[in-house]
């Protein structure tokens, strides 16, 4: 026999708030308890130890975002804060380049629960310790509209999809991502990622290496550095440059929650929750609306396409998943939290903080509000071949190329243009509103958690309108939404508009030539 030996174990670091919060929890509970376990080395005999010392690492990030000025290093308010260049720029110029990994690591040992003379309370699990109260969140079902008997045929359609056999194990583990990230970077993928990274119809257009990224089987150090090791061979000095970037997208959406920890659910730029919303918790259409977009039900056939997949895989090419959230904040009209909930209750690769920040900057209210808006008929460029798309629509089959991605006649939105200009006014009507969160130059302000006050990215078509009473809005929409007496009223017969008169009141109409935005030299945040 062997008396107890001290170890230290070692964990990987979880960055959302929640899991950060469980973590130090469970890391508190084995030294509090000094945990026991047996050790099986390749003898025979087991070996107990006593945890002693509980060290957990950075492995799921390229940098420890804590440790990110949260100013950035920007040289003046009149920067844009929390952009892709300033917080790449901001990560190197304080920790240098990510850290290289130290070579193929070897499966642990297996851990066995030691059986201790005293009454621990276990939990079912291989834990010896008694669990601090709260540690566990409550469990939540999905909300993929099956019943409740259908929970198991979920999990088979999604272990059909990732490993071809309904009864086999998850089949990425680190030894297949490892492979799989091995024949993408150094085969056609990362070749061709530049030309084919926007096509839905081509496998290797994308690397597919999120669901290993968030479950821990690939470490992105390991990516990055695979990436870098096929850069030197190559003489064009722009090869994967973007690709490059993009890996340092999951840090920045870890830095943006670090400094707004409730970005899940709540808007970065709280005014913009003041926006009216399609809101499909109160009105019966919009829940209709919802529930045909869940389930690829639209009329847009790319967008169908798209939510078909993802309710089958659990999966969906980036490029679709920015059609489906322009669609669903653009021309539904919906608050884009909607978005989000879906998306993390049915993506493998569901990153709270990657899903939050895509959803908010699709919805204008997140740090970097996206510059373009994705019309869901342009789905030529994407699937040229209409491959994709009647693959996952199958009832599309005999519908030529030149109408494939047209509306269809049971289409949700059948005048795209006009759903847009009525959710471009009801935004621009929320900012007029908000002047006191807007710089001289139509520019949103957002205060940090430090107390800074730094300018964020604005679209142009949002800085240019004037104070409410003077609202334009295109005469497909005048029937829907009037302004009276510089307050909003709905039409007779409005429908969804007559919700506008929820914001009325306020402020007096202004002239009609004054401008919204005055030049001054500061500008004041509440």
């Amino acid at each position: 026999r062997f008396d107890a030996v001290s170890i230290t174990l070692y964990g990987g670091l979880r960055f959302e708030p929640v899991a950060r919060r469980w973590d130090e929890a469970w890391q508190a509970a084995l030294l509090r308890h000094h945990a026991y376990a047996h050790l099986v080395p390749h003898r025979a005999e087991t070996l107990p130890m006593r945890v002693d010392d509980v060290q957990l690492l950075n492995t799921s990030l390229l940098y420890d975002v804590a440790g990110v000025p949260v100013d950035l290093q920007l040289p003046g308010a009149n920067h844009y804060w929390g952009t892709l260049i300033p917080f790449l720029r901001c990560c190197k110029a304080t920790f240098g380049k990510p850290r290289r990994p130290c070579g193929p690591v070897t499966h642990p040992r297996k851990l066995l629960p030691a059986a201790p003379k005293g009454k621990a309370k276990t939990t079912g699990t291989h834990s010896t310790l008694p669990l601090p109260e709260g540690l566990w969140g409550p469990t939540e079902r999905g909300h993929g509209g099956g019943a409740p008997g259908e929970r198991h045929t979920w999990r088979q359609k999604m272990l059909r999809a990732w490993s071809g056999a309904t009864a086999a194990p998850f089949a990425l583990d680190e030894d297949a991502a490892h492979a799989a990230m091995t024949r993408w970077v150094q085969g056609e993928g990362l070749h061709h990622y530049d030309a084919h990274r926007s096509r839905v119809d081509i496998e290797t257009a994308v690397s597919r290496l999120s669901p290993c990224l968030k479950w821990g089987t690939l470490a992105p150090t390991a990516l990055y550095w695979a990436v870098e090791d096929e850069r030197r061979g190559v003489p064009d000095k722009d090869f994967a440059a973007v690709f490059s970037r993009r890996l340092f997208w999951r840090d920045l959406a870890y830095f943006q929650l670090h400094c707004f920890p409730e970005m899940h659910t709540a808007s970065v730029r709280g005014h913009y929750e003041d926006t009216i919303w399609e809101d499909p918790d109160t009105d019966p259409d919009a829940k209709e609306k919802l529930r045909r977009l869940c389930f690829g039900k639209t009329g847009y056939a790319l967008v169908d396409a798209g939510m078909r997949e993802l309710q089958e895989t659990g999966w969906m090419q980036q490029n679709v998943r920015m059609v489906v959230a322009s669609f669903l904040t653009e021309y539904l009209g919906m608050h884009w939290v909607h978005g989000f909930r879906l998306f993390h209750d049915t993506l493998v690769d569901a990153d709270l903080a990657i899903n939050a920040m895509m959803w908010q900057n699709a919805g204008r209210s997140g740090v970097d509000q996206w510059n373009f808006v994705l019309n869901p008929t342009n789905g030529g460029t994407r699937d040229p071949q209409g491959t994709y798309t009647r693959r996952w629509c199958p009832e599309l089959t005999a519908t030529p190329m030149h109408s494939l991605f047209r509306a269809q006649p049971h289409a949700l939105v059948q005048d795209l243009e006009g759903a847009r200009v009525l959710t471009l006014e009801r935004v621009r009507y929320m900012r007029a509103r908000a002047l006191r969160h807007i710089d001289g130059g139509g520019i949103d302000l957002l205060r940090l958690p430090n107390g800074g006050v730094f300018r964020v990215f604005t679209r142009r078509e949002l800085r240019e309108l004037e104070r409410v009473g003077h609202v334009a809005i295109k005469d497909k929409v005048v029937d829907v939404v009037r302004l009276v007496d510089g307050r909003p009223h709905a039409a007779p017969g409005a429908g969804a508009g007559a919700r506008l008169d929820t914001l009325a009141g306020g402020k007096k109409k202004e002239k009609a030539k004054e401008p919204l935005f005055k030049k001054k030299k500061k500008s004041r945040v509440q």
